[in-house]
């Protein structure tokens, strides 16, 4: 339950606005977790021989994730994908709202739909590259499909 990372040599210079440092990792997760179950975490960081910084405890509580194989997965298709500006999604039933999710699981884009139709066309061109995924609500229910923005 312990994890260690050291860094020789990294050398920060002693500048507040350039020396900061972040550190991203992925676990594995405990088949064992149920919705609901909270995760604390908390890190210790050593610079030399000094006393360590002690970081505010994070909370993490496991929730839905999002999902990719909706029960009407045929009745919506992106294209193209991967896309630089726009994308157009056509639906084997009337679009009635769209979200546009980072790949973090926060909403970037929210569109409703005022008026029925099939197909509707998307500008990406404001959103980072990376990837994302795209909620389309229509009248059969919802779909998520991923999308690369490039």
């Amino acid at each position: 339950n312990v994890v260690e990372f050291i860094f020789e040599n990294i050398n920060l210079d002693f500048n507040d606005a350039t020396n900061d440092g972040y550190l991203i990792y992925k676990i594995q997760s405990l088949p064992t977790l149920q919705l609901g179950d909270m995760i604390s975490n908390q890190a210790e960081i050593y610079f030399d021989f000094n006393f360590p910084i002690i970081t505010n405890d994070h909370m993490v509580t496991i929730d839905q994730t999002a999902s990719l194989n909706d029960a009407n997965s045929n009745s919506v298709s992106l294209f193209p994908n991967p896309s630089y500006g726009k994308v157009t999604i056509n639906s084997s039933s009337y679009i009635q709202a769209i979200q546009i999710f980072d790949h973090l699981g926060r909403i970037v884009k929210s569109l409703s739909v005022k008026q029925e139709n099939l197909e509707m066309n998307i500008d990406i061109s404001e959103l980072n590259t990376g990837l994302y995924f795209i909620k389309v609500k229509n009248e059969s229910g919802e779909q998520s499909i991923k999308l690369i923005k490039e």
